[in-house]
């Protein structure tokens, strides 16, 4: 039994040690969302593997992840001096286009990452 099992975590071993580090290329951007509903990330035509956005204003943004139009107060909300979403999960991360509104003055940045 001692040696069935020895061989097994041997294989178990030599099995994790040949899968390789796999490497994500990460495209950083940052777009400046207003009044009224901002696309900030078109709909991918890949899958990608994870995407990260955080808001760099003074101002709380509201983001809508299907691909409609932004509308405030409802949707996912980023708070202002750095709220973000992360994902990274594979069947959670979106790829429809995200649009994002606030409800202050001018233009208020977020910055968006994006691997694949």
């Amino acid at each position: 039994m001692k040696l069935l099992l020895a061989a097994i975590l041997l294989a178990l071993f030599a099995l994790a040690s040949n899968v390789a580090a796999q490497n994500i290329d990460i495209i950083d951007s940052s777009v400046n969302v207003t009044t009224s509903s901002t696309t900030i990330l078109a709909a991918p035509a890949y899958q990608p593997r994870l995407i990260y956005v955080q808001n760099d204003s003074d101002t709380v943004i509201y983001c809508n992840l299907r691909g409609n139009a932004a509308v405030l107060n409802a949707g996912t909300r980023l708070n202002a001096n750095g709220g973000f979403f992360f994902f990274d999960a594979p069947g959670t991360v979106p790829r429809t286009a995200i649009t994002c509104i606030h409800g202050g003055t001018g233009n208020k940045l977020v910055l968006i990452n994006v691997g694949q």
